[in-house]
């Protein structure tokens, strides 16, 4: 049994009451104001906001990546932009230069995708540079410098951002 039914079954008069007043008051708009221990209104609460990445954090662009092809794939896919010397300078490996954003979206002669935009497990350049060094497809190739876990983090990033 409800231990408040007897409380319901003597005073039903001021259930009414409190049901019709709060109704009322909702109805009507009225509020009523809190007041501090000193006697004071509160300060009014900031807004809150959710979190937002995409639109909280500048998302990176291809300017900010591009130092990372520079330093670790330039040397054979940085096309014109190769260091002089260089195999890349005059004809780039396996057809793909990374000295744009439209070759780094393009590919190379796989006709696989370079990277596809939002998705960073995709795209024959981000599938690569994740491989463990003793893949035979891993990039850079044994041998070259392998790029920093921070730098592939940037590259992760900025393909899941849109890569712009």
């Amino acid at each position: 049994m409800n231990p408040n039914a007897s409380l319901l079954r003597s005073y039903p008069h001021r259930l009414l009451l409190f049901t019709v007043a709060g109704l009322g008051s909702l109805a009507l708009g009225l509020t009523a104001t809190v007041r501090g221990a000193d006697g004071t209104a509160p300060a009014a609460m900031p807004a809150i906001t959710p979190a937002n990445p995409a639109t909280d954090a500048k998302a990176p662009t291809f300017a900010d990546i591009r130092p990372v092809f520079e330093k670790y794939c330039y040397a054979c896919h940085g096309g014109t932009l190769a260091p002089e010397g260089t195999a890349a300078n005059s004809k780039a490996k396996s057809g793909l230069t990374l000295d744009t954003l439209a070759n780094v979206l393009k590919g190379g002669r796989s006709k696989k995708p370079g990277i596809v935009p939002g998705k960073s497990a995709e795209g024959e350049i981000m599938i690569r540079i994740q491989l463990a060094p003793t893949e035979k497809n891993v990039m850079p190739p044994k041998g070259k410098t392998a790029p920093t876990a921070d730098d592939i983090k940037k590259l992760v990033d900025w393909v899941n951002a849109g890569a712009n």
